[in-house]
C-alpha cells in the first residue's frame, strides 16, 4: 500500500542524509517516519522511542515494524 512506498523513500533519504555512516538523530527519524509513527500510534503502539527504533530497523516498513514490536525486539 501507500505506507510501504513512503517508507522506502523516507528510509533511503534518512540513510543518505546521515553522512559518514552515523545514524541520523532521533528528531530526524521522527520527521522522516512521521506518517508511519502516526499509523503505529493509531494501532495502539504508543512507545514512540520503540516505534522509531523498529522503523529504523525495518527501513520504515510499518508492517515489519509491527512484527518487531509484537515480538519484543
Amino acid at each position: 500500500g501507500m505506507l510501504g512506498g513512503l517508507g522506502i523513500q523516507q528510509g533511503g533519504a534518512g540513510i543518505g542524509g546521515a553522512g559518514f555512516g552515523a545514524p541520523p538523530a532521533a528528531a530526524d527519524l521522527e520527521t522522516a517516519y512521521a506518517a508511519q509513527l502516526t499509523a503505529l500510534a493509531d494501532m495502539g503502539f504508543t512507545d514512540r522511542a520503540a516505534n522509531v527504533r523498529a522503523l529504523q530497523a525495518t527501513g520504515g516498513n510499518v508492517h515489519a515494524a509491527v512484527d518487531r514490536l509484537l515480538s519484543g525486539m
